[in-house]
């Protein structure tokens, strides 16, 4: 059975790198499992950062443009605050 781990990012290229070498630790292999780098219109340098991590890693790169900005946020006691109107 192959499972797919997705890491959803914005604007976190700093965690980005730590997450990859903690996923990279476990000695993954792509007939067990796929990674995928999903960016949320990221304004920082975190495109760079995943682009650098697929051409050296099986993982692979999604880069949406930022649609719904205000639809979930995390309030600062880790509680999600759903607020936006379909």
């Amino acid at each position: 059975m192959k499972i797919s781990i997705i890491i959803p990012t914005f604007n976190r290229s700093a965690s980005l790198k730590i997450i990859v070498a903690s996923l990279l630790a476990l000695n993954p292999s792509p007939r067990d499992h796929e990674i995928i780098i999903v960016d949320n219109g990221s304004t920082d340098d975190t495109r760079a950062v995943a682009e650098a991590i697929i051409k050296s890693t099986p993982f692979r790169y999604i880069s949406t443009p930022n649609l719904f900005p205000d639809c979930f946020r995390v309030d600062t006691k880790g509680h999600l605050n759903q607020t936006a109107t379909f």
